[in-house]
């Protein structure tokens, strides 16, 4: 019984460490994707620039400046959430908590949301009673902004 019990164990570990591989290689090859098309579209904009300044209107090359700005930013935020979870699957120690107001981090990730996507309208009806949450904000803030990002997208 006990020999069948280590077994299974065994086998129940050697699932978990299979399924954990599957899950690096599917989110190694959504980054990849997620990296490489800002990457692209700065590159573009950035060489179009660069090659036919001249020839290109004012307006154009705005569009083209404002295109890199975005991507830029989008790969900003894109670094910022690989960082964060690696702080995340590193461990949080109890000094990284602290007592926060849920409310405002919430609003917050909305703000950043609505600056983000500004032809998007975002509405949220916010209890006003405090709720507060022993957390770290900025990981906090950024789990809404996920939620908020995908809910837009």
């Amino acid at each position: 019984v006990v020999e069948r019990r280590d077994l299974q164990e065994r086998h129940a570990q050697s699932e978990a460490a299979l399924e954990t591989e599957r899950f690096k290689t599917a989110l190694l090859s959504c980054v990849s994707h997620d990296l490489r098309t800002p990457l692209a579209a700065i590159s573009t904009s950035v060489g179009g620039l660069i090659r036919y300044r001249e020839k290109l209107s004012p307006e154009t090359q705005v569009t083209m400046l404002a295109t890199i700005e975005e991507q830029s930013n989008r790969l900003r935020d894109f670094v910022e959430h690989i960082l964060n979870l690696s702080r995340l699957d590193a461990g949080l120690s109890r000094d990284d908590l602290e007592t926060v107001e849920v409310n405002d981090i919430l609003t917050a990730a909305i703000q950043r949301i609505r600056d983000a996507y500004p032809a998007r309208i975002v509405r949220c009806l916010i209890d006003d009673r405090t709720m507060l949450a022993v957390a770290q904000p900025q990981l906090l803030q950024q789990v809404f902004v996920n939620i908020l990002e995908n809910a837009v997208r």
